[in-house]
């Protein structure tokens, strides 16, 4: 068997979670499986699109927003930053993969989004 060689630059990253094979997602896709797949809302209103995760009783699970143009990759460490707690509090940046690759239904997301969501924050929207 041979051993892969890493770069520097894996090491100095290593704090931002950087895996070799990562892929990235364009955010294109991200926005399209946050509408579609998870129901989220857009804010429009900021400089960067905001979305907004409900579940089924109207109390926001997450929260998160995409910094770059339609068409841009976001790499690794812009996955991790997202999928991670105070985003989209998934347990791992895999997961957010997982989400937008379609294993990873809408239900089980949910689930992951309420577990790891802050306590005593109320997250009901009064309508």
């Amino acid at each position: 068997m041979r051993v892969r060689r890493l770069s520097w630059r894996t090491y100095v990253h290593s704090s931002y979670r950087h895996r070799i094979g990562m892929p990235s997602l364009k955010s294109h896709d991200i926005r399209d499986a946050l509408i579609s797949k998870m129901k989220a809302t857009e804010d429009k209103k900021r400089h960067d699109p905001y979305y907004i995760i409900k579940d089924d009783t109207g109390r926001i699970v997450a929260t998160t927003s995409i910094s770059h143009g339609r068409t841009e990759p976001l790499g690794p460490k812009r996955i991790a930053k997202m999928a991670g707690r105070g985003q989209l509090n998934l347990d791992a940046d895999d997961q957010l993969v997982d989400l937008i690759k379609c294993p990873l239904s809408r239900e089980d997301a949910l689930d992951i989004m309420r577990k790891n969501w802050p306590p005593g924050s109320s997250r009901l929207i009064r309508n």
